[in-house]
């Protein structure tokens, strides 16, 4: 957060990209305790691990692609 404040944007686009990064951690933590309170009260916290298995490496695959093409000074 700090380089997005400080290096990589100024102005307008610093204003934009702080105003995303809010509405995706907002939008996050709000789907986040909505989807939580779903899995408890249906199926249950072990069913969990069904949804986390396959999407974890794909997820971290894509992340890590998006970063080095987005973010060339991170590599």
């Amino acid at each position: 957060m700090a380089e997005a404040t400080t290096r990589l944007f100024d102005g307008d686009e610093r204003n934009r990209a702080l105003g995303i990064w809010s509405a995706l951690g907002g939008g996050g933590a709000a789907l986040g305790v909505l989807l939580g309170g779903l899995i408890t009260a249906g199926p249950g916290w072990a069913w969990r691990a069904v949804g986390r298995r396959p999407t974890s490496p794909s997820c971290n695959s894509c992340g890590s692609r998006t970063a080095r093409t987005a973010l060339p000074w991170l590599t």
